[in-house]
């Protein structure tokens, strides 16, 4: 038999070089662009036409990325499954599966474990024939997943790496398409494929990635995630360091004709009598540009007033407990939820209650908890980025977050004030 000839050095480097770089060049080309797409359709074409003859350092190399790849991505989403099944329940609403919502918790644990061990058995070579066309049967299903949001924008943030790094709906489907180039190369090279290890020992490498990062999972599902990515993140200053100045835009009625003016409050000619005298006040309208800067999270008193900024910049300690619905509020702990509200109190710190439940739930949920504390509404999402965790409880002091817990690990009241005592 004729031997297969090697492809030439210089032309492995620069196919490698185009894969490669095509994963960083994706980061700056957030929106579709038809030169890219044809940029990924020759580089395919390179990869079918010089198939049967990859280096094995070409092959290696592939191998190695995405395993490391596969092991990172499963990590991010592992460490928050909650925020996996999120996206999993965003997915089933826009494709009209709304029955299959009970079950987005269990597709976040399989479907995190199953990349995280993808990610193990391309790392160590293990079975690699068969993990080469596991890893390309789920490249191709997500990658069609992909283009169908960047398409139609069926959902905004797929959440590949959970909250880690967040990448545009066209930014996700590039890096599908440069993880499929990679998965190509180890597909037209499964013949020259050989474990590293017996087959035995391979299932039981396996079998411990397996148990280990299940656990990994449980643990942090039942309490906080042990990274926390998000913007609530114990440390993180929640006003931006430098405000942007607040425009005050006026509205003015003509009295006469009935015309209507907008003007920018330093605009207005208070001193023009005539004018003033023409011209009555309708409205008012504020333009913040600081809003959503670092958070989404708004809530208002009775009266309508937006109070948010009270509690998160206020220099006096403020706690704030957590339960983006009350009727899932989890009990177990709600004697030393009470007991701390009284310590709280009792030292003149604040303590509010955050939740999306609509006034009748939050009166039947104080009056069968005996709680009395002020309660607020905000948005469900900001609430459940706020804290994985129902009840949690969050403790701010001018700005920052200096503490968050689930409520498996509702502090004592001593616990909590030793953070603000030293801040």
């Amino acid at each position: 038999m004729m031997r297969e000839k090697s492809m030439p050095g210089l032309l492995a480097f620069f196919l490698t070089l185009l894969l490669t770089g095509s994963a960083v060049l994706i980061y700056f080309i957030p929106q579709q662009r038809i030169g890219l797409l044809l940029f990924y359709g020759l580089l395919f074409l390179l990869l079918f036409v010089f198939r049967k003859r990859f280096p094995p350092a070409m092959i290696g190399w592939c191998r190695t990325l995405l395993g490391l790849l596969f092991i990172f991505s499963g990590l991010t989403k592992g460490v928050d499954p909650l925020g996996t099944m999120y996206k999993v329940e965003d997915y089933y609403v826009a494709y009209g599966m709304d029955w299959a919502m009970p079950l987005a918790i269990y597709q976040s644990f399989l479907m995190n474990a199953f990349e995280f061990l993808l990610g193990v058995g391309l790392l160590f070579k293990i079975m690699p024939k068969t993990i080469s066309i596991l890893t390309a049967l789920m490249m191709g299903f997500f990658t069609y997943t992909t283009y169908m949001d960047a398409m139609y924008n069926l959902v905004p943030d797929c959440g590949c790496f959970g909250e880690a790094l967040i990448l545009s709906n066209w930014q996700t489907f590039y890096k599908n398409l440069t993880i499929l180039g990679f998965v190509l190369v180890l597909l037209f090279s499964l013949r020259k494929s050989k474990s590293f290890f017996f087959r035995n020992v391979e299932w039981n490498i396996l079998l411990v990635a397996g148990v280990l990062f299940f656990g990994f999972q449980l643990y942090n599902y039942r309490h906080l995630p042990v990274v926390d990515f998000r913007t609530w993140k114990t440390g993180n200053l929640m006003v931006p360091e430098q405000l942007e100045p607040i425009t005050y835009y006026l509205t003015y009625e003509n009295v006469e004709t009935g015309a209507i003016t907008e003007l920018k409050s330093d605009d207005l000619p208070w001193q023009d009598s005539v004018w003033m005298n023409t011209w009555q006040f309708v409205s008012q309208r504020i333009v913040d540009p600081n809003l959503g800067l670092v958070h989404d999270l708004a809530f208002e008193d009775s009266e309508g007033n937006n109070i948010t900024s009270e509690y998160i910049e206020s220099p006096d300690p403020q706690f704030i407990l957590v339960s983006w619905t009350l009727s899932e509020f989890n009990r177990n702990k709600i004697d030393r939820i009470l007991q701390f509200v009284a310590q709280c109190y009792a030292d003149g710190h604040g303590f509010i209650l955050l939740t999306s439940s609509d006034e009748h739930e939050i009166e039947k949920f104080l009056l069968e908890t005996g709680l009395t504390i002020e309660v607020y509404r905000a948005d469900d999402i900001a609430l459940k980025t706020m804290i994985r965790a129902n009840p949690g409880l969050l403790l701010l002091q001018n700005g920052y977050v200096l503490g968050k817990w689930h409520w498996r690990d509702f502090p004592t009241y001593q616990k909590a004030e030793k953070l603000f005592q030293s801040n």
